[in-house]
């Protein structure tokens, strides 16, 4: 894995700049920017390109929580380049995890919930796995599943009674990139009459 780069630049004539050079220890000229990785669970994508005069580009900032223990991690994405004005930008970012541990189906905390709930999933976007939490105020039979754009289910998370209590799945693993669709299901057992629906959706990103 690449930890630093210089990254040479040139004009749009293609007469001035420099070379793509390797963990260079200097910047030259203004006219080189070096991308550096400090932090393993901070991914970024691009990590390189051009940026014209007087326009923008997009950077996808993606922090990975695999296999880290519960605290706080901290880094800072310093982005360097020719501007006089703005030779270099820090952006702190932070990322706490908590203490949990989340495979398959579980109840999430005591108590019983208000009313029935279908949360955003976390992270989202994902990859290679995210989180889907929902909440049952009663005993209830719960089917919940997902599908891919063309309406095609990909997925059968649950389809069982379950308990009145706040509960999560985990879900993902080598999945074709896109949108992807969950619905969330659940009629009360004792009243047939009191059910829930609820669709949401989450993308999945290689």
């Amino acid at each position: 894995m690449l930890n630093s780069a210089t990254i040479g630049i040139e004009d749009a004539a293609g007469l001035d700049g420099l070379e793509v050079v390797y963990n260079a220890d200097y910047v030259h000229d203004e006219l080189a920017v070096r991308i550096s990785r400090g932090a393993s669970w901070l991914n970024e994508s691009p990590v390189s390109g051009t940026v014209a005069p007087e326009d923008d580009r997009r950077i996808l900032i993606t922090a990975d929580a695999t296999g880290l223990e519960a605290g706080s991690y901290s880094a800072v994405i310093i982005v360097t380049g020719n501007d006089p004005d703005n030779p270099e930008v820090q952006i702190p970012v932070t990322m706490n995890i908590a203490a949990a541990s989340f495979a398959g189906i579980e109840s999430l905390q005591e108590g019983i919930p208000g009313a029935f709930s279908l949360d955003q999933n976390y992270p989202n976007p994902f990859n290679p796995m995210t989180t889907i939490r929902y909440s049952l105020p009663v005993d209830s039979h719960v089917r919940l599943e997902v599908f891919n754009m063309l309406g095609e289910s990909v997925a059968l998370l649950a389809n069982g009674t379950q308990s009145a209590a706040y509960h999560e799945v985990e879900w993902g693993g080598n999945l074709a990139s896109g949108i992807y669709v969950y619905r969330l299901s659940a009629v009360a057992l004792d009243n047939p009459s009191s059910s829930f629906t609820q669709v949401k959706k989450m993308i999945y990103l290689k």
